[in-house]
């Protein structure tokens, strides 16, 4: 009898290390939660025993219980690899077309297949919801596998631009008529923003602001239009008024 509890003292020892080596193999694979060796003593239990001088009989491995806290992160080169932080988990299929069949992981480590869907190591496809563009809500909650579309939208010209900002009230003043945007001594301040056409083209628009010398209180504002590396100017048509230079541009009013 003594000789079997010493031997599931052993055999309780080698079930912790056994643990243990597998945390420490698994220690760098995604979404691997550890476990831990929980053991529980065996009490010896007879009809012919006394319960107050009997021994107990050795101990035994109650439970493997894995640990669901959060591990730490890994940050790669890869775009889609993914981490959930706090409570949560990817939901992941093996079947596109049967995704109420679907099972849990916090692996994020996903890449794209031949079609552009999401998919992990073993290519079960990544699971989420319809998204209204519109609202930001969640359209259907019946998950789908989520494919990555080849184009994002059809491009957009710019149609206005929205500005805030202080001009100095006790700014120099200056002669719009002069205006030059190459010369910085022409004009006191310059914004820009970036614009695009039709066809997504990126440009660089940038306002010029030139304190009025002949009326109190107004600036006048001209604009320029560059290719997004601001070199190739591009033209502009309307405006107020234009310049000596060929400038265009408008007069607004300010309450100094």
């Amino acid at each position: 009898m003594a000789l079997n509890i010493a031997l599931s003292g052993l055999a309780a020892a080698q079930k912790d290390m056994n643990t243990t080596s597998n945390n420490i193999a698994n220690a760098n694979t995604f979404g691997f939660k550890e476990s831990r060796a929980e053991f529980g003593d065996v009490y010896s239990a007879s009809i012919f025993s006394n319960a107050k001088t009997t021994t107990g009989s050795g101990v035994q491995t109650s439970i493997v219980a894995q640990q669901f806290h959060e591990g730490s992160s890994i940050y790669t080169n890869n775009p889609l690899d993914l981490r959930i932080s706090g409570n949560g988990y990817f939901a992941v299929a093996n079947d596109k077309l049967a995704t109420q069949n679907n099972v849990l992981t916090r692996n994020g480590a996903f890449h794209l297949d031949k079609d552009n869907n999401v998919v992990n190591s073993e290519g079960q496809y990544l699971l989420g919801y319809n998204v209204d563009t519109e609202t930001g809500q969640v359209g259907s909650f019946e998950p789908k596998s989520l494919q990555v579309p080849d184009q994002f939208g059809q491009p957009r010209a710019s149609e206005n631009v929205d500005i805030g900002l202080n001009l100095p009230a006790g700014a120099e003043e200056k002669a719009p008529a002069l205006f030059n945007m190459e010369d910085p001594d022409t004009y006191n301040k310059a914004t820009s923003a970036t614009v695009f056409d039709s066809l997504g083209q990126p440009y660089k628009l940038t306002t010029y602001y030139v304190k009025d010398n002949q009326t109190p209180n107004k600036w006048a504002v001209y604009y320029s239009a560059t290719d997004s590396t601001g070199e190739k100017p591009v033209s502009l048509a309307g405006g107020d008024f234009t310049n000596s230079t060929g400038h265009v541009g408008h007069s607004i009013e300010f309450n100094s």
